[in-house]
């Protein structure tokens, strides 16, 4: 009997000792921004922290400091690389800005559970910069804007196996039947309005940029298999 009492005794002090469900790992996220001449540009949070596999969200301020109307882009890096994962389309944006004309853009993202436990803190990293310094070659623009833009949805080659495909409602279709059938002119159209989960594009991006963008995916098509 006492024997019995002493093994309860331990089994219940082991219980107390280490918890019965191990709580998710809980990681910092850093919020970084710049400030330059012609942009002011500042995330609205500068930390958060939350457990890994939880969805959060981020803003972030740009101000067109300058006397003109100016297209704008800014560019969201994540590090360590894959550590944060965009729940969108994309995490790079364009919008055309008024002399002081302020916006603010949120976003999703979710730390994914098995990101780098030895890392102290991620970070988020928003860069602004001008299109009008840029050379417009519409195959470089096309691939930028769907790298930044549509392959989390849509995968790398159009096949609607991109990282968070599985969470939306329906998933996401091949594109590849329908570029091979549909004119420029459909297509175009789709880009700009948006269908199903996909949002409108009409404007987050110029009409040069829906051209260039597809320039790329009838690229897709000519590589596929």
């Amino acid at each position: 009997m006492a024997s019995a009492r002493a093994l309860l005794c331990g089994v219940l002090f082991a219980l107390a000792a280490c918890p019965l469900l191990a709580q998710p790992a809980r990681a910092t996220i850093e919020f970084r921004g710049e400030i330059q001449a012609q942009w002011e540009l500042v995330p609205k949070r500068r930390s958060i922290t939350v457990a890994r596999g939880e969805i959060f969200e981020a803003e972030v301020r740009i101000r067109n400091k300058s006397g003109r109307e100016v297209l704008a882009g800014v560019l969201t890096e994540a590090s360590p690389d894959g550590s944060l994962v965009h729940l969108g389309c994309g995490p790079d944006f364009s919008l055309i800005l008024q002399p002081g004309e302020e916006a603010v853009i949120p976003a999703t993202y979710f730390v994914p559970e098995n990101a780098p436990e030895k890392a102290g803190a991620f970070h988020l990293n928003y860069t602004v910069y001008s299109f009008e310094a840029l050379t417009f070659d519409p195959r470089q623009v096309g691939r930028q804007i769907y790298a930044s833009r549509c392959v989390s949805c849509h995968g790398s080659r159009g096949l609607g196996d991109g990282p968070i495909a599985r969470f939306l409602a329906g998933g996401v279709g091949d594109l590849t039947p329908a570029l091979r059938h549909k004119g420029d002119g459909m297509l175009l159209e789709v880009i700009a309005s948006g269908v199903g989960p996909m949002p409108s594009f009409a404007l987050a991006l110029t009409e040069l940029e829906r051209q260039a963008l597809l320039v790329h995916l009838r690229d897709l098509v000519r590589v596929a298999p």
